[in-house]
């Protein structure tokens, strides 16, 4: 009985140190992910802004 709880309590901290270091993997490789989709809304953005200017022309020329 004693054997059964050490190999289930020893073997629990050993599945999560390897499941850590694959979410630190997989949180590495979706950082520059995130990086970018933070510009990429930056240029939705300037190109909102763009759309908005050229209407704002239309309007005035009208």
């Amino acid at each position: 009985m004693v054997a059964l709880a050490l190999t289930l309590t020893l073997g629990k901290s050993m599945w999560r140190t390897n499941d850590s270091a694959q979410e630190d993997a997989a949180m590495l490789e979706i950082l520059p992910v995130a990086e970018n989709l933070e510009f990429f809304n930056a240029m939705d953005v300037l190109d909102d802004l763009d759309l908005l200017e050229s209407m704002g022309n239309q309007s005035n020329a009208a």
